[in-house]
This record gives C-alpha cells, sequence and structure tokens, in this order.
C-alpha cells in the first residue's frame, strides 16, 4: 500500500518553478476578452434587451445556448482572476525581500487607475439603455447628434471599480495575514480567507435585499445623500457590484497563495474541488427551492435566473463552483507543467493571449465599436431608423442578418488586435497606465511596452446581463 501511495504520488503534477507570469491567467484573460467581444454583441448589438432576446429567441435556440448564455453572467471571473494574480505576485515580490509596502504599490496604483477609467467608460463609450441613459458618444445612433449625458451616466456602476476594490481588499487581507512570519502559514491563512470568503458568499443575497432601498432613497433626498448612495452602489445593489462580483476574489486569492507557495498538486486538488463541489451542491438545492416556487406562480425560470438586478444566489453558487473546479484543471495543464513545455503552449495560444494584452482598452471600446456596427444592420431593416433602446424591428428577426453581423464584427476584432500587436500595443490604456505610473511603481511591470514584458499581470473585467 505504501509503494501504491508513492506511485500515485509521484505520477501527480510537481510545482512549477519560479515564473514571472501565470500561463493559465494569460490565457484565460484572454479567452474571457473575447468573450466579452462576441457576447454583448449579439445580445446588446441584436436584440438590444436581454428581455427581448428572451421573447424573440425559440425557447428550443435559448436551450442550445444555456452554456453561453451561463458564462455570460460570470463576471466574478475577472476578479476571480485578478485575486490570483495579485497575491501571486505580492508573495513572490515579498518572498525576494521586497518591503510589502513596495510589493502592493503596483495593485494600488491599477486599482486607482480603473476607478478613474470607469467613469471614462460610463460617460463616453458605453452603450446606450433603456431609460434615456446614455453616454456620450453612443447618444450619436439617437439623431445623430450630441446631447449631454446626465450625472447617472458618469456615475454608472461598471465593473471596473469592482476590480479595483477587490484590489485594495487582497491588499489588506494580505497586511494583515502576512504580518510577521504570516506568510509562511499556509493552512491559517487559507482556512481564514477561505471562511471570510463563505461567510460573506452567504449573507450576500440578505445584505443586497437589505441595503439596496437606501440607494434609491438617497438619490431621491440629492446633496450629500445622492454622493453617499452612489458610493453604497460601489459595493451593494447592482448586477457588478463588490457584493457578490469582488467576493470571487478572495477564493482567487486561495489559489494564487497556493501556487506561489508551489503548493504539491494533491492540496491544489483539495482546494478546488472541496470548494467546487460543495458551491455545486448548494446550487442545486436552491435550484430546486427556486424551480419548485417558479412552477408554482406560473413563472418563466428563464426570466429569474437571467432578468435580474441583484445577483441571484444560484448563478453566484454555480459559477463559484465551476471556476474553483476549473482552477484545478488550468493549474493542473498550464502552471504544474515541466518548463519545456511552457514555450509550446505560448506558440500555440499567441491569438488568445493577444487579447488578454490589451483587455482594458477592449471593455472600454467595445460598446462603442460594436453599437456602431450593430446600428448599420439595424438601419438596414424596416423601419430603417434607430427604434428605441428595448423596442423591436425587422434585423431582431433576420437570422441571415444576424450571421452576417456576428461574421462582421468578428472579423472585425480579429483584424484590429492583430494589426495593434504589431505595434506592441502601444495608445491604449494600458499604455497609458503604463506611462502614468511608471515612476511611482516599486516592482517592474509587465506592460513596458515597446519592450518585452516583464511581471506584473492585470486583469481586466466582463459585464454581465443587463436589467
Amino acid at each position: 500500500m505504501e509503494t501504491t501511495s508513492r506511485v500515485l504520488e509521484d505520477s501527480l503534477p510537481k510545482p512549477p518553478a519560479n515564473r514571472k507570469r501565470l500561463l493559465s491567467v494569460d490565457i484565460m484573460r484572454g479567452v474571457a476578452i473575447i468573450g466579452v467581444l462576441f457576447v454583448h454583441p449579439m445580445v446588446y448589438g441584436t436584440w438590444r434587451t436581454d428581455t427581448n432576446a428572451l421573447e424573440i429567441v425559440p425557447t428550443p435556440a435559448l436551450i442550445t445556448l444555456f452554456p453561453i448564455i451561463v458564462l455570460f453572467t460570470w463576471g466574478g471571473g475577472f476578479t476571480f482572476m485578478s485575486g490570483i494574480v495579485n497575491t501571486y505576485n505580492i508573495f513572490k515580490r515579498t518572498e525576494k525581500g521586497m518591503p510589502f509596502r513596495r510589493a502592493v504599490a503596483p495593485i494600488l496604483l491599477n486599482s486607482t487607475f480603473l476607478f478613474l477609467v470607469s467613469p471614462i467608460k460610463g460617460f463616453f463609450f458605453e452603450r446606450p439603455s433603456m431609460g434615456n441613459v446614455s453616454s456620450l458618444f453612443t447618444n450619436l445612433y439617437n439623431g445623430w447628434d450630441l446631447p449631454w449625458p446626465d450625472a447617472e451616466r458618469f456615475f454608472r456602476m461598471l465593473i471596473l471599480p469592482t476590480i479595483a476594490v477587490a484590489g485594495f481588499v487582497t491588499v489588506f487581507l494580505l497586511w494583515i495575514l502576512f504580518a510577521g512570519n504570516g506568510r509562511e502559514k499556509v493552512r491559517r491563512n487559507v482556512i481564514i480567507l477561505g471562511t471570510l470568503g463563505v461567510v460573506l458568499v452567504l449573507i450576500n443575497n440578505p445584505l443586497n435585499n437589505w441595503l439596496a432601498p437606501y440607494i434609491e432613497l438617497g438619490k431621491a433626498k440629492g446633496g450629500i445623500f445622492w454622493f453617499l448612495a452612489l458610493v453604497l452602489r460601489v459595493f451593494i445593489g447592482e448586477q457588478l457590484t463588490y457584493f457578490p462580483i469582488g467576493l470571487y476574489a478572495i477564493f482567487g486569492m486561495i489559489g494564487g497563495y497556493l501556487i506561489a507557495m508551489k503548493t504539491d498538486f494533491k492540496t491544489i486538488r483539495k482546494f478546488g474541488f472541496g470548494f467546487g463541489f460543495t458551491f455545486l451542491a448548494a446550487f442545486i438545492i436552491n435550484m430546486g427551492f427556486t424551480i419548485n416556487n417558479t412552477l408554482k406562480v406560473g413563472g418563466d425560470i428563464f426570466e429569474v435566473l437571467f432578468s435580474y438586478r441583484i445577483y441571484p444566489r444560484e448563478l453566484l453558487f454555480f459559477s463559484l463552483g465551476c471556476m474553483c473546479l476549473i482552477f484545478v484543471l488550468l493549474v493542473k495543464k498550464f502552471e504544474y507543467i515541466p518548463d519545456e513545455k511552457v514555450e509550446a503552449i505560448k506558440n500555440k495560444t499567441k491569438i488568445v493571449r493577444n487579447f488578454g494584452q490589451v483587455t482594458l482598452t477592449l471593455y472600454v471600446l467595445e460598446a462603442f465599436i460594436n453599437e456602431s456596427i450593430a446600428t448599420s444592420f439595424h438601419l438596414m431593416f424596416p423601419p430603417h431608423k434607430v427604434v428605441d433602446w428595448g423596442d423591436k424591428d425587422a434585423f431582431m428577426y433576420s437570422w441571415w442578418g444576424i450571421i452576417l453581423f456576428v461574421i462582421t464584427f468578428v472579423g472585425f476584432w480579429q483584424l484590429f488586435v492583430y494589426l495593434w500587436s504589431k505595434i506592441d500595443f502601444k495608445f491604449g490604456f494600458e499604455h497609458l497606465n503604463y506611462a502614468l505610473t511608471k515612476k511611482l511603481r516599486k516592482a517592474k511591470s509587465m506592460r513596458d511596452f515597446g519592450n518585452k514584458h516583464t511581471e506584473t499581470q492585470e486583469v481586466i473585467p466582463e459585464k454581465q446581463t443587463a436589467n
């Protein structure tokens, strides 16, 4: 038995040598932003709202596309990845003897930058929406003029502030856990982070339901209450707020920490499978109650799960569970592998990783460019004018028109990223971030534009279904 056990242990993947980048995050970040560039124009560009899509698309097609619909709600994947990367980088820097204050400087700067970019996207580049809340450039689609967007658009809650808050929380938690010789206390740190994550996940929906009404009350009162309502909205009450989207980062922290510690794969698997199957079990139990309650009142389960303002706990449990399981597979396939395999994988995944190099810029420009393409297709069909957001037109029912639209925007983004890669992705928001913070960073950045990348990985996000 002892010999058999030793053989099984020897067959497990071995921890990687010191690597500056996590290949799995590079690949998944590229896959995630490609998903955004595909799914957002498919839903918002074609049918404008998820409600229209649910009404127009036949039920058999919805069932077939169900996996893609579910992935559309996985905005937490970006904060999960940011938790992995930020923790891994902080650990590696402090491992080399760098003071904690210097080690976290890039994360703090990146998080601050995301806070600044978010209102820029909301004010200038965000797609139109119901309720006449439109950005400056996308107002061009409504009469080809430039009416000034209201303050609500400027402060609209997008996912960038959530990733920023998750970065600040990561730094704060690691500051506590790494104090003294705490960096080496693996079991203690994993238990603390895991317990904290589970508790916050469980109180997420009650917290949202309790505090969300105060946001509208504060906005109605105006003045300082309006500002406080906007601050509160960063944390609760919307699809992409910190509760729950930012909570994914806590579980990502555990993963990044275990990789940085070169933990044996058996422990990695125990973490991922333990949390993964637990959350999936919680999903199945909650889903049973949800289906039963929906059928009692004659409701539509698609409407209940995918047309929401506050993230349903069923989707939270399901996505968290799947991400923990996927994490194990990614570590095994891309991290715990011999060094000689790394370059071969890099060559095979270059196209995907190119998209991952500029996730922030692509995320900011996505709505403006995709809506420009989409609008041209809508104008080809009766009534040959831009209808109000949420209304229907002939293009939404034309499958050949939709297929041509998909071919057009997919081809555009592939060509755009390919040509941009030829100048090392200069002049985007990543380049701007690097230029503005280069002198303030205490650690080298991977986004050394014009040269080869060196150290820091940054993760920028995805958006979810709209109400």
